[in-house]
């Protein structure tokens, strides 16, 4: 790959339009390293985090002592020193919103809802509801005599101890 000779005699300006910029200044500066004060070089490429090998990173985002990185279909964590390690591979390739939700770090994509806790488990933020009405013995002991309607909710408990509750299944 070529390399072209950058010059910053003027410095960046964020604060004006292309068309507008006075000769020297730069809107933005891409794939270059500042790691020396007067020099710049090309930005390395890296093909690989610690020893683990990865794809392009398209998310990145910190959780308390945890890096998670998405990178093509996959998401991978660390807590922030060693190797990475795969939560997965049949997720979008796509970037991942995330948001901190009481003890979980909520995690979407347009098409994975996700929750990540503190320890590094993965789960599916999204538990359906149930999809069959029960069914009820009529004359039971403790019922009722008039006629009524059963339904059923899961109620799921995390390992971290936070709870869900899914709507209601068909009457």
């Amino acid at each position: 790959m070529g390399s072209e000779q950058v010059f910053f005699h003027e410095g960046l300006a964020f604060d004006v339009r292309p068309a507008l910029q006075k000769a020297g200044y730069l809107q933005t500066a891409k794939n270059i390293a500042f790691r020396k004060e007067g020099a710049q070089e090309l930005r390395p490429s890296y093909k690989a985090l610690n020893t683990t090998a990865v794809g392009a990173v398209h998310s990145i985002r910190r959780f308390r002592s945890r890096l998670l990185i998405g990178d093509g279909t996959y998401l991978r964590h660390n807590a922030l020193a060693g190797n990475f390690t795969s939560l997965g591979s049949s997720f979008a390739d796509s970037i991942f919103s995330a948001r901190e939700y009481k003890d979980f770090l909520h995690l979407v994509n347009g098409t994975d809802n996700l929750f990540f806790d503190a320890d590094g488990n993965l789960y599916y933020a999204y538990v359906a509801n149930p999809l069959t009405a029960p069914t009820g013995a009529a004359g039971a002991a403790g019922n009722p005599d008039d006629t009524c309607a059963l339904y059923v909710t899961y109620l799921v408990t995390w390992p971290n101890g936070q709870q869900y509750e899914t709507g209601f299944s068909p009457v």
